[in-house]
């Protein structure tokens, strides 16, 4: 990610909108935002944040008000980003907070993450902004804030923790702990999950219970013994199987010979009937060829008697159709001449109601215009009386204003605080704050110089002591005529004894040096703390004195802090009434300016009114004269009744004359056809007559080659063809059986030559069955056993294999359930999560020592021992360890940034978006001028691994090295 433009109004001590140009700001790699203390430095930071995430790091949720302006009620904020993922993008993320009615904290009014240029990621609900803001960056608001927000106070605590603090930060700061819950829970699951598997397989096996390898082989044994038996009676019962044919054969043909033997003699008994219908089938063949010529003769006789009456039928047609076409033809002339003389006058009374129906349309739409025009004049009118009505408010809303104007401007010259007033009062509070400061100092050094002073007493006590114990020790080994070492006496008469008074702390002060250097020192340090106390003393007084100087002029009774604040709450009060006084002269000319442009509309609008009326009088009239012009007909329902009339006697006249010429002109071609039929039947009754006369004579001469005397005996001896074929079938059938059964007799009795006794038969073939029944029954009961003992043979080894692959199961869940158990001991006493934060600091300690390797020019290195506490290892110095506490300044703050930037990195690695963007928020004024010159060389090395760097300082020889900066001013 990497900042574009940022613009706030309304956050902390910014009162009006404040933008920054990131793009022209960075372009450098380093730029710096420098400022006094109260400039806002650090507010720049906060507007980034609340952007993004909605959240500030110096504030909690709960207090969002506190980041409103005291001076406004809103503020807004819109932060431009670009994000190099597939392609360059930038997006704008904006807010909007207004401040609570109760004032004690602040909503959102509006949100909005957009691409520039492009569509609207998230809009209106602040959860969802915040999210796409999340899916865009990769990093949520506390990851961001550690590695892209390097905050001040926090910059060099990594390097100096402790081993645990620093595993404990690192857990918190990449989420260990609660990673490390996660895998617990996900071991515990698996090893109860394990374990309900184990019982699961336990069952299962106890299911199958004792089978074995010898119980299988033992049935397998005895289906082979089935198997041998089966196939004997398999052989046997195809031998009886054989042998029931034969006789059942035997047995068939015997049964059939006796069958055939008995039809015969029953069609025997039929021959002279069969002989009988012979003769009738050939008298039936004779009469057969003349039944053409007969039924000939019949439909010849059948057909001239319909002719015959078909004519008298037509004859009778003709003459009715030839009366019925003269009255047609007669009533037709009266209806023509009757719709000749009235339809014309039908015609002409229609086109006079037409005009009368014009006439009303235009009626009606002049009156729909009229009525349009009173509700326009009504509407018009009403208009106008709210236009009045706003004209009356306008005036007594200008009083209004002119009476709250007047009470703003005397609250304003109320609250004036003369300039001079100010200055005083801002010096006597400084001076306020320098005497508690110089009574704080007073009662501080005051203090240190009793204790001192406490300390020198003691040390003396303590002198004294240590000297006499010395003398003890010497005491010691003196003997009686032995020469002391400090006088040379040979005499003691009085040695020195031991003395027990602070004599833990003087068997650990052997040195006497030490002691008095130490007294010397302390006096040294009483005698500057008394000159320090005089000149405090006269530091207080002679404050004390301005400030009754500026008590007496001021004449307060509270303190100069309290007035000064006071005297600011009155100009912020004014600044408020003064902004009041021009919101309200401003509201002031709005009112004029609508009055004036009321009074112009209310006198365009009476004018309108008028010109309305006018036109409404002008069409009344117009209406008056048309409806007296209608004359009888006039309304719409009288004109339609009289048009339905007219119209229903033109349809009657015209339906009459073209029903009557339709059917004149029908009844003239019935006359015709009928005329024509009656002419055909004639000629067809002639030619009947004649065929009927030739047909006759034929026929008899054919009946007397045929053999039959009469037409009748040749009709009696006809057969239908039907009987004629019935007849036939049933001969032939005869002869046909006959033969059959003559030759299946002949057949058989070749068959059955060879058995002496016939009777015999049935019952041979009756043994030989009950002998393959009880051998069919004895296979199938072996074959039902043989496939019960092969069913349970493959159950048996299905379960055999079943069982194995149980107990495959069970060995490799047992080694499963141990290996979770050991993996279980692992993750015991978080002995798991010290291990990832143990790789995240080795990680984070390669990261940075290649930093401080490039800074330093291969000297340092950053390792850490089993403790995880830092070391920093001189390679200019043979390799030696060193800890941080033994760097100098710049040296500190070096390792202090490669761990900060490794840390951030660290972080930033978990985002999908190219993060190379650090601020730093950090105090440089502890540094001196050589170690800022390695800061800043140390910060520009960074522009070559392409990172940008902001640096928010209030240090003057930074500012003076860095050439993209903001300057800003003291806010308060």
């Amino acid at each position: 990610m990497k900042p574009i433009s940022l613009t706030f109004t309304g956050i902390n001590s910014y009162e009006e909108e404040f933008f920054i140009d990131f793009e022209t700001l960075a372009d450098g790699g380093i730029f710096g935002i420098f400022g006094p203390t109260g400039s806002g430095k650090s507010t720049i930071l906060d507007a980034i944040t609340l952007a993004l995430y909605g959240e500030i790091p110096r504030y909690t949720k709960t207090s969002h008000s506190t980041f409103i302006n005291s001076a406004g009620t809103t503020a807004h904020v819109v932060f431009r980003f670009q994000i190099q993922r597939d392609a360059l993008r930038q997006y704008e993320v904006r807010r909007s907070y207004k401040r609570d009615a109760k004032g004690k904290g602040a909503r959102i009014t509006n949100c909005q993450l957009s691409e520039v240029g492009g569509e609207i990621l998230a809009d209106r609900k602040e959860a969802q902004v915040t999210a796409a803001v999340i899916g865009l960056i990769g990093l949520n608001y506390h990851d961001f804030t550690r590695s892209v927000f390097l905050p001040q106070g926090k910059f060099n605590e990594f390097i100096f923790l402790k081993g645990d603090e620093r595993s404990k930060m690192l857990e918190r700061l990449f989420d260990l702990e609660e990673l490390g819950k996660v895998l617990i829970n996900k071991v515990r699951n698996a090893e109860r999950t394990t374990e309900a598997k184990l019982e699961t397989c336990a069952m299962q096996m106890a299911f199958y219970g004792d089978i074995t390898k010898d119980l299988l082989e033992e049935k397998t044994k005895s289906c082979v013994a089935l198997s041998g038996e089966i196939e004997r009676l398999s052989l046997s019962r195809e031998l009886f199987f054989d042998q029931r044919e034969i006789y059942k054969n035997l047995e068939a043909a015997y049964t059939q010979l006796q069958v055939s033997q008995n039809k015969l003699s029953q069609l025997l008994v039929l021959q002279n009937d069969i002989d009988t219908d012979k003769t009738t089938l050939e008298a039936a063949r004779r009469a057969d060829k003349l039944h053409l010529p007969i039924e000939a003769l019949k439909s010849l006789r059948k057909q001239y008697l319909q002719s015959k009456e078909q004519y008298g039928l037509a004859e009778l047609l003709a003459q009715q159709t030839a009366q019925k076409t003269a009255q047609y033809d007669t009533e037709y002339q009266v209806a023509r001449k009757a719709m000749d003389e009235e339809y014309p006058l039908l015609l002409k009374q229609e086109q006079a109601l037409n005009g009368n129906l014009t006439v009303l349309d235009g009626i009606a739409t002049i009156e729909k215009e009229l009525a349009h025009l009173r509700l326009d004049w009504k509407q018009q009118n009403g208009k106008l009386e709210q236009m009045c009505r706003e004209s009356d408010e306008g005036a007594k809303k200008d009083g209004e204003i002119d009476a709250a104007l007047e009470k703003v401007v005397r609250t304003e010259n109320e609250l004036i605080v003369l300039p001079g007033v100010f200055k005083s009062l801002h010096a006597a509070a400084t001076a306020e704050e320098e005497l508690a400061r110089k009574t704080k100092e007073y009662t501080i050094a005051e203090k240190k110089k009793l204790t001192l002073e406490t300390r020198n007493e003691t040390l003396s006590e303590l002198y004294a002591t240590s000297k006499h114990n010395l003398a003890a020790e010497l005491a010691k080994d003196l003997k009686y005529g032995c020469e002391c070492p400090v006088c040379g006496s040979k005499d003691h008469p009085n040695p020195a004894a031991q003395q027990t008074i602070y004599a833990q702390e003087a068997h650990s002060t052997d040195d006497f040096e030490t002691l008095k250097t130490e007294y010397t020192q302390n006096q040294v340090l009483i005698s500057n703390l008394s000159e320090s106390l005089h000149q405090l003393t006269t530091d207080k007084n002679n404050l004390n004195t301005t400030l009754g100087a500026f008590r007496a002029d001021l004449s307060l009774q509270t303190t100069f802090a309290a007035a000064l604040q006071a005297a600011y709450d009155k100009n912020a009060e004014k600044s408020t009434l003064e902004k009041q006084e021009l919101q309200l002269r401003e509201d002031k000319e709005g009112v004029a300016a609508a009055k004036k442009a009321l009074d112009s509309q209310i006198s365009a609008l009476e004018a309108q009114l008028g010109a309305t009326l006018a036109a409404g009088e002008e069409k009344a009239a117009v209406i008056a004269t048309n409806r007296a012009a209608l004359g009888e007909y006039d309304n719409f329902d009288k004109i339609s009744r009289a048009l339905e009339d007219i119209k229903k006697r033109i349809t009657a006249i015209t339906t009459t004359v073209r029903v009557l010429e339709d059917a004149k002109n029908k009844c003239q071609v019935q006359a015709q056809e009928a005329a024509t039929a009656l002419a055909s039947a004639q000629e067809r009754l002639r030619y009947l007559a004649e065929s009927l006369k030739q047909q006759g004579a034929l026929i008899e001469q054919e009946l007397a080659a045929s053999g039959f005397d009469t037409f009748e005996a040749a009709e009696g001896a006809l057969l239908s063809r039907q009987q004629t074929t019935d007849l036939d079938n049933k001969i032939q059938h005869f002869y046909q059986t006959k033969n059959e059964l003559e030759r299946t007799i002949e057949q058989l009795a070749h068959h059955l030559r060879d058995e002496e006794d016939l009777e015999q038969i049935p019952a041979k073939s009756a043994q030989a069955l009950a002998d393959y029944t009880a051998t069919d029954v004895a296979l199938t009961a072996n074959q039902k056993a043989q496939a019960v003992l092969e069913d349970e043979i493959k159950k048996m080894t299905e379960n055999l294999a079943a069982l194995a692959l149980l107990h495959k199961e069970q060995k490799a869940l047992q080694t499963r359930h141990g290996a979770i158990r050991e993996i279980a001991d692992l993750f015991r006493a978080n002995a798991f999560i010290k291990f990832l934060a143990s790789r995240h600091l080795h990680y984070i300690t390669t990261e940075a020592t290649a930093r401080l390797k490039r800074m330093t020019g291969g000297q340092y290195a950053i390792e850490y021992d089993e403790d995880t506490n830092f070391l920093i290892r001189d390679d200019f110095g043979g390799g030696a360890y060193r800890p941080p506490a033994s760097l100098s300044g710049g040296e500190a703050f070096m390792a202090s940034l490669c761990l900060a930037l490794a840390l951030a990195t660290k972080i930033q690695m978990k985002s999908r978006a190219d993060l190379s963007f650090f601020f730093l928020d950090e105090g440089f004024g502890s540094l001196d001028t050589q170690t800022l010159d390695i800061v800043v060389d140390c910060l520009e090395q960074l522009r070559e691994e392409n990172m940008v760097v902001g640096l928010i300082t209030h240090v003057e020889e930074l500012k003076n090295r860095i050439t993209h900066k903001i300057e800003l001013e003291s806010r308060r």
